[in-house]
């Protein structure tokens, strides 16, 4: 199967393989738009509100790219899309965040791909889809480690995104 993607004028051709996206988005309506976006172009596209719904979502199988919400309700997005990196659950991450004092390093965080600022355009958007189509495989995504190192791994990144004093 072949995905396109409109971008601009153009239309960019994406791998037979449909890219899969976590969106971690505590917002309803910019989390349906966003949904909406990807899906439009053709790829499966998870949404979670939460660190712990992301967790959930993500435990049986790896993403080729994350979208996560720095700041969610029970939790530290920035430490989320970290571990995601760190334990291969996600091959491309990227954080969001509507914070516009958040101060943006110079260079992103090691296992993050870029920070932004929100509103993110379309166009932007369509860029992190096609970049993270064209990956290749994916480490994580697939593989089928065993349940008791999956488990090891998710709760160590839970304890790891959890915000003192919540869940």
């Amino acid at each position: 199967m072949q995905n396109k993607v409109e971008r601009g004028t153009g239309i960019v051709e994406l791998q037979a393989c449909q890219p899969r996206i976590l969106l971690v988005e505590d917002d309803q309506a910019l989390g349906r738009m966003l949904v909406w976006t990807f899906e439009e172009r053709g790829a499966e596209t998870l949404w979670a509100r939460s660190c712990a719904a992301a967790l959930d979502l993500v435990g049986s199988a790896g993403v080729d790219l994350a979208l996560v919400d720095a700041d969610l309700p029970d939790g530290d997005g920035v430490a989320l899309a970290e571990g995601l990196a760190a334990t291969r659950l996600a091959a491309m991450v990227v954080i969001c965040t509507g914070r516009h004092g958040m101060q943006v390093p110079a260079q992103p965080l090691p296992a993050v791909a870029a920070i932004l600022i929100k509103p993110v355009s379309e166009q932007r958007l369509l860029a992190l889809l096609e970049e993270a189509a064209s990956l290749g495989p994916k480490p994580g995504r697939g593989e089928r480690p065993s349940p008791s190192s999956r488990d090891r791994q998710l709760s160590g990144l839970a304890r790891r995104a959890r915000r003192p004093g919540k869940g």
